[in-house]
């Protein structure tokens, strides 16, 4: 009984060094163009609330925490957009093609581009766009078809068709400006886009006007790249540069997209390989203060990781990100 204190003791006071390491390391700079903070899939887990989940974050129960402000948290229905969760803006509202009708989808369950356009799908975002502008709550931003070039409901025979997605970015925001929605549009990519030259330029690049009539914009204002091996604040700065160059004021920003589930953390999780595998994503902030960060993405919401007593340090550095880019 007496190691067991004795060893909660000196968990909690290093706990406490490093919260007081990365506090002075978040003064110094290097997070100071981060706005938004928070997880994916805050209605994610069946049974589990929006309300509770976003306690769970806040709280960190079982960790030794003080818990974590969150302030961009995603949901993916208006009716986890009205919950008091997602009030003052703290939600971003996901639009998904190809899924499943539970969520907001312009083509549940569809898995080809033919399919998906002869089930409305133009017309559905206006829908949707529509019900967002009038939901009780307005949403941070709106994160729109995730790995859109990987996602079936975007292809012909297996390929990605070209211009597809940018077009529907194009129609989204025409859908934004006639119901008065000024809210930033994102997504994230898998890692076989953000090396092939094709996605990259849809990227960066206006699409044809024939496709999309100016002065809408089919560009992003946020990108996002899924890949949760990376070990280095190197890799991942050069992976984003390579998307969305950091020198060019017209890319995106980043959205950056750390591993806190345990779905894609190393198994068997180690709370010291856990806390590793998360580390490099925080590191970057500060290895290159200049990157156009303009958000934290954690995926996903996993209250195995964050609401447990079993990752203390992984939940300590979670909660300081969390606490040290949002007020």
């Amino acid at each position: 009984m007496k190691k067991d204190v004795l060893h909660r003791g000196i968990l909690v006071f290093a706990m406490a060094m490093l919260a007081i390491t990365w506090s002075a390391l978040a003064k110094a700079g290097g997070a100071a163009g981060v706005q938004y903070y928070g997880y994916d899939w805050l209605d994610g887990i069946n049974g589990i609330s929006v309300d509770t989940a976003l306690n769970d974050i806040t709280n960190m129960p079982n960790t030794g925490t003080s818990g974590s402000r969150t302030n961009m948290n995603v949901v993916h229905t208006i009716e986890n957009l009205n919950s008091t969760a997602c009030s003052n803006a703290r939600c971003a509202v996901s639009i998904s093609a190809g899924s499943n009708a539970v969520w907001l989808d312009i083509c549940p369950g569809r898995t080809s581009n033919a399919d998906c356009t002869g089930a409305n799908s133009w017309s559905n975002i206006w829908n949707m766009v529509n019900g967002i502008a009038h939901a009780a709550n307005l949403p941070a931003a709106i994160y729109f078809i995730d790995e859109p070039f990987n996602n079936s409901a975007l292809q012909s025979n297996g390929q990605y068709v070209a211009w597809q997605y940018p077009s529907y970015v194009c129609t989204l925001r025409q859908a934004m400006a006639a119901n008065n929605l000024n809210v930033p549009v994102y997504t994230i990519l898998t890692t076989s886009s953000a090396t092939n030259p094709a996605d990259i330029n849809e990227i960066r690049t206006q699409m044809p006007v024939t496709g999309c009539a100016m002065p809408t914009s089919s560009r992003l204002d946020w990108v996002g790249i899924d890949d949760y091996t990376w070990t280095s604040a190197d890799q991942i700065y050069n992976a984003y540069n390579n998307v969305a160059p950091a020198a060019d004021p017209q890319s995106p920003k980043w959205i950056i997209v750390p591993p806190a589930s345990l779905t894609v953390l190393p198994s068997p999780p180690t709370d010291a390989a856990i806390k590793n595998h998360i580390q490099p994503y925080w590191d970057v902030l500060f290895a290159y203060p200049n990157a156009p960060v303009i958000g934290v993405m954690n995926f996903r919401f996993d209250p195995g990781v964050i609401a447990t007593s079993t990752y203390p340090a992984s939940a300590a550095l979670l909660s300081f990100m969390g606490n040290s880019l949002t007020k």
